[in-house]
């Protein structure tokens, strides 16, 4: 039902293993993903403009780091699972989706913290296909 699965990851380990054992259930490949560094919130006014690209880099160079490691944690257990090569942003999740021909999104409500809880207006008239949103805290 589920062939292929956009997962856009969180640290949470429960959350992986929520999202593990449904690609296990569904027989599913899993596309991983993360949100770009400059989807969070906004800097510190206090910070310069060369701190703020450090700050986006080092982010963005953990987001990679973290996005590997799940891929690898995933095939471990015997999932099929690839790498998108582009991180997302929320308001930009129904383009990623788009191109991944996903059947599913699955989405951690902890990453919509910085977002305050809500996605974006205009996303889930648009997407094409269903997004489970996964809470473990």
């Amino acid at each position: 039902m589920f062939d292929r699965i956009l997962y856009i990851i969180s640290e949470k380990q429960e959350e992986k293993e929520i999202v593990m054992n449904f690609a296990r259930r569904h027989n599913s490949t899993v596309l991983v993903s993360g949100l770009s560094p400059l989807d969070g919130c906004p800097p510190p006014r206090t910070e310069g403009a060369t701190r703020q690209a450090v700050r986006a880099e080092n982010y963005e160079r953990q987001c990679w780091r973290s996005i590997y490691w799940v891929e690898e944690e995933l095939k471990q257990s015997g999932i099929r699972a690839s790498v998108i090569a582009h991180l997302t942003t929320l308001d930009n999740l129904q383009f990623l989706a788009n191109s991944t021909h996903c059947d599913l999104i699955i989405l951690p409500v902890s990453i919509l913290a910085d977002h305050d809880y809500h996605l974006p207006e205009e996303l889930l008239p648009n997407l094409p296909c269903p997004i489970l949103l996964i809470n473990n805290s």
